[in-house]
């Protein structure tokens, strides 16, 4: 008997799971499409427009609204291609009014509006913006004339100004500087301050920072010193439970754990490693690291979150949390922690990296690493669209943009078949640990060479220097920053629970710091590890990035590799050989009157391509005088120093010599034999730091001349050979330029009796007189303008009520005066004339316009 059997049915396919989905997902190539690194582009066009064009805030945002309702329109009409190129320039507008808004709003009340470059006493009423942060005292330096003590720094927001009887509305940030210890001042407190108003200090000279700008960029240009914590007053206390209290406190509290647990000799390390304050540490420390290439250790970067971030991920999973609630622990103890270091550009930019990947672990998805670097950059300049223009933010985002682009195109790794792995595996342990070491330290040694030379034009250029050594510092560094980073870590989320513990992982932080010390200061010493460079002009450093982001957009189509090598090569040569061109093709003779506060420092280039630096020095700070000198030499592409006059035994006016050496090379110092025989500390300090160097030592008198190519003659007109009886300054070396009949004329801080025997020489007419001791009354400047009949006097020295009569004096005769103090650095040039029978032209350039800012220059000519 048969049966009917129905005929079988196909089997429905079975709708995957959301699991299944994910998964699937995860799988899939990632898309080459990624928007927002052309609307981070399009966001910076706008704010580079605005830096250097003269728009107004109501034209970019007119223009972004009317953009915005263009691309509307084009949207609704399912114009795709024409929508998103407008919706690009309507972000670029808007960014630009962003940028308006920040650089160049201000209220009518703020704070900067009644600063002014020299000091004026203020009282006023501020709010507490942060903690009161200890800055330790420098430590003893002999070159250092002012000692400086402990002082405190704290950030304020100021509400009233005293004008007379009457309180007037204040706005704006300020710095607040008081010489002491400032005792029992928090965040939110209400203080009355007496102290001392300016602004920051102005660009005085060629290649100098610019402080101002640099303060504009945070919208603090006011800065406030008191000599006496007394100056401050708490005259109401601040609300302890908003979210900035509580920020606060928790800086505070994490401050003190440090402090109290890794001990005094290495807390100031910890600290800037592992909160950003990098206050408590001294000069000597950064230069260590900035002559290393290490700095960005000390930097709050990516480093410091992505190792936050892993050490959470394998304690969650250690302690078997699910992995969403992990993911969102970590998401969350990464922003908190961007918040206690202060939200700077990198750890923004690195916050916002692991919240993508968080996001994209929980969603199943592979982030694309351009698309999330711009993420990064977007709210970055929504925080503070200036952070685009500055070196810190520039290079963290180009090392990230190296390691995910450059890096996998230029470090290709051959991958082992099947069988080799195997035959790899089968080797016996010892074996296969220092084969995977040393494949370690070839891969990483090459990714550290990759990135250190993609960012050698930018640091080169912001701080000509070079660390090679930094290459193999970077790898070394890895685990002994590592364990004090984890032990820092744990000190601050554990170090409350018990005193034991918190002493345990001081102890191992300790450890890891003096360890990363011992190979910084290694890396320091290192022969060849670090040099300076008189860096490439900034059109060179565009160039050169503009070639990198050629070479990786063209692909496939990229030069063979030789050509690369020969246009970087040439490129390079372009660059470091521009400014010695320049140089030589000018056959002028250039007296460049360094503004270094009350100080000297002359930088004379002769047409033969010699360099002499006749004194180097301030009242105050060594680096300082270093730092200014420095900045003028690296702008005339100069690297060597074929002679180097020290006047007297004065620190300020050779207290920035010992830097300048580490710097350039040296030929010969000059001294007259007083000095010599001078037995200060400073002197012996500076006649080490030559010795160190290999630098010769020597002596000059009245008479003798300084031996040149160029044809000018420089000599010596004072002191005699053992000098006359009197004070360092009578015993000030004169030294006389002449060269195609034009004279100048230093004077050092000539005094008397040394004052009246030059003047008993027969008159000297001078073209260009550098005013004796800084312009001092006791310069006798009635007798020294009967005796040279100057037509320009300068006077390098800091504001001084005393030298405004002595410039009066001089402009009576008909010189004109030039005080650095105002006019910023001098710059005198002498042509040649068609013959000899010609004196040659003179022109003065002054690097400021009067008291005004600015890179403008002031030309006066003589025929």
């Amino acid at each position: 008997m048969r049966r009917d059997v129905p005929a079988p049915v196909a089997e429905q396919p079975r709708a995957p799971s959301a699991r299944e989905r994910a998964a699937r997902r995860a799988l899939e190539p990632a898309s080459g499409y990624q928007p927002l690194v052309l609307l981070a582009a399009a966001v910076a066009s706008g704010i580079v427009f605005d830096r250097w064009g003269t728009f107004s805030f109501g034209f970019w945002l007119a223009l972004g609204t009317l953009l915005g309702a263009s691309w509307w329109h084009s949207r609704r009409a399912g114009q795709d291609q024409r929508a998103a190129c407008v919706l690009l320039l309507s972000a670029a507008a808007l960014s630009g009014a962003w940028h308006h808004a920040c650089w160049r709003l201000f209220d009518v009340d703020e704070i900067s509006r009644f600063t002014t470059e020299v000091a004026q006493p203020v009282c006023l009423e501020a709010i507490a913006a942060s903690t009161p942060t200890r800055v330790p005292a420098p430590p003893f330096d002999p070159l250092r004339a002012l000692p400086s003590g402990e002082s405190t720094r704290l950030d304020v927001i100021v509400t009233e100004l005293r004008d007379r009887d009457v309180w007037r509305r204040g706005a704006g940030r300020a710095t607040l500087i008081v010489e002491g210890h400032l005792l029992g001042v928090r965040s939110g407190d209400r203080l009355r301050i007496f102290g001392q108003l300016a602004g920051p200090a102005p660009v005085l000279n060629p290649g100098q920072f610019d402080f101002a700008s640099f303060a504009r960029g945070d919208r603090q240009m006011a800065l406030i010193r008191t000599d006496h914590p007394d100056a401050v007053t708490r005259i109401a206390p601040g609300t302890r439970t908003t979210p900035a209290a509580w920020l606060d406190a928790w800086r505070r509290q994490a401050s003190s754990l440090v402090w109290q647990h890794v001990g005094a000799e290495r807390a100031g390390l910890e600290s800037a490693l592992l909160l950003g304050t990098r206050q408590q540490l001294s000069r000597e420390q950064l230069e260590t690291f900035l002559h290393t290439g290490t700095l960005d250790v000390l930097a709050i970067s990516g480093m410091h979150v992505a190792l936050l971030a892993w050490v959470l991920f394998l304690a969650l999973r250690w302690a078997l949390v699910p992995q969403r609630l992990g993911l969102i622990a970590i998401a969350l103890v990464t922003v908190l922690y961007a918040l206690l270091t202060g939200g700077e550009p990198p750890v923004v930019r690195a916050t916002v990296l692991v919240l993508v990947v968080c996001l994209g672990m929980g969603l199943a998805r592979q982030p694309l690493a351009l698309n999330s670097l711009a993420a990064g950059a977007l709210l970055v300049l929504a925080i503070n669209p200036v952070d685009l223009f500055r070196a810190g933010a520039q290079l963290s985002f180009l090392a990230v943009c190296v390691l995910a682009w450059i890096t996998p195109r230029v470090v290709r790794w051959p991958r082992l078949d099947p069988l080799a792995r195997l035959i790899v595996e089968t080797r016996p342990w010892p074996q296969r640990m220092l084969r995977a070491s040393c494949l370690w330290t070839v891969r990483t040694l090459t990714v550290s060479t990759v990135i250190w030379l993609v960012m050698l034009p930018l640091i080169l250029t912001r701080f000509h220097v070079v660390s090679p050594i930094g290459i193999v510092l970077h790898p070394l560094l890895m685990l002994p920053v590592g364990v004090a980073l984890i032990s820092g870590f744990a000190l601050l989320a554990l170090g409350w629970i018990a005193t034991p513990l918190a002493a345990a992982l001081g102890a191992i932080c300790n450890v890891g710091l003096a360890i990363t010390d011992r190979l910084v200061r290694w890396g320091e010493a290192v022969p060849g590890g670090h040099f300076y460079a008189a860096g490439p002009y900034e059109w060179w450093m565009i160039g050169a990035y503009g070639g990198f982001a050629a070479w990786a957009m063209l692909g496939e189509r990229r030069p063979p590799g030789r050509w690369c090598l020969a246009l970087t090569i040439a490129w390079l040569g372009i660059g470091f050989g521009a400014a010695a061109v320049e140089r030589t093709g000018e056959r002028a003779l250039r007296c460049s009157f360094v503004a270094v506060g009350h100080g000297t420092a002359v930088v004379i280039e002769l047409p033969s391509g010699e360099t002499l630096l006749y004194d180097a020095g301030r009242l105050g700070s060594p680096a300082g005088a270093t730092r200014d000198v420095s900045g003028v030499l690296w702008e005339r592409g100069i690297g060597h120093l074929d002679g180097l006059v020290v006047s007297h035994a004065d620190v300020d006016h050779f207290n920035g010599v010992p830097g300048l050496v580490e710097r350039f090379s040296c030929g010969s110092v000059f001294a007259a034999r007083p000095m010599i025989a001078e037995g200060s500390l400073a002197v012996k300090t500076l006649w080490g730091a030559l010795e160190a160097h290999g630098i010769a030592l020597r002596e000059v008198r009245a008479g003798d001349r300084l031996q040149n190519r160029s044809g000018a003659v420089l000599e010596v007109w004072h002191p005699p050979v053992d000098g006359i009886l009197g004070s360092d300054n009578a015993n000030s070396i004169v030294l006389a330029i002449e060269y195609a009949g034009r004279r100048i004329l230093l004077t050092g801080d000539l005094e008397t009796p040394g004052l009246e025997a030059v003047l008993a020489e027969a008159p000297y007419d001078t073209d260009v007189l550098l005013a004796p001791h800084h312009g001092s009354p006791r310069s006798d400047p009635p007798g020294m303008i009967a005796w040279s009949s100057p037509e320009h006097v300068v006077i390098s020295g800091g504001y001084d009520e005393q030298v405004a009569g002595v410039a009066q004096t001089y402009a009576a005769s008909g010189a004109q005066v030039l005080h650095t103090a105002v006019v910023g650095a001098v710059t005198v040039s002498i042509f040649p004339g068609p013959d000899d029978a010609c004196p040659g032209r003179l022109t003065v350039e002054t690097h400021r316009l009067g008291n005004r800012p600015g890179s403008h220059y002031q030309v006066v000519t003589q025929p």
